[in-house]
């Protein structure tokens, strides 16, 4: 024991990089170990996965931790129901005449798209280029809703996505993306 520490301190003082770098083993070791054990590690780590961290910094020095194949990810896409058309034909319509609505147009309808599991980065759903076409091939507005569960808690963030430029040539369909919010909740409740 006494020569692996003898030489483990005339390697650090041969070379300072070598403590930085067992430095930085130590701290990501603590923190694998912290995730289970505190809840405000396991959220942390959570929000990295749904890009909804307070700040940038904090989600950059999580980017050398190993990923959580622990964490239960989900996602899940909702769009609204396209309305049907109004009528070419204008017909006579007396209750138009004094303003009374006998048939009111129905509002938007979401539509669900099914729950799916992913290992992890359940943002990967809009942030890679093959899943980012399956889900804005058309140009319409969508929303999604990220899930991550793991001991007892779930991350749920909801992201919003707006069609702001289309072209036709080449197709293609320019979004501004919205993160409407993340929310820590028991992972038994219903999302």
């Amino acid at each position: 024991m006494q020569r692996i520490r003898r030489f483990l301190i005339d390697s650090i003082k041969q070379d300072p990089l070598l403590a930085s770098l067992l430095m930085l083993v130590v701290v990501v070791t603590v923190w694998l170990l912290a995730i289970p054990l505190t809840a405000f590690a396991a959220q942390t780590a959570m929000r990295r996965f749904h890009l909804a961290n307070d700040s940038f910094a904090t989600w950059s020095v999580q980017c050398v931790v190993p990923q959580m194949y622990q964490f239960a990810n989900q996602y899940e896409s909702r769009w609204l129901r396209p309305t049907p058309p109004e009528p070419a034909i204008e017909v006579f319509d007396l209750a138009a005449e004094f303003q009374v609505d006998l048939d009111p147009k129905p509002e938007p309808e979401f539509v669900r798209g099914p729950r799916r599991f992913l290992n992890h980065y359940p943002a990967r759903r809009f942030t890679f280029a093959p899943a980012r076409f399956n889900l804005f091939h058309e140009s319409e507005a969508r929303w999604m809703r990220l899930h991550t569960a793991y001991r007892g808690q779930a991350v749920v963030t909801d992201y919003h996505f707006e069609p702001i430029e289309i072209s036709q040539d080449p197709p293609r369909v320019r979004y501004q993306v919205k993160r409407l919010s993340s929310t820590i909740q028991p992972a038994d409740q219903e999302w």
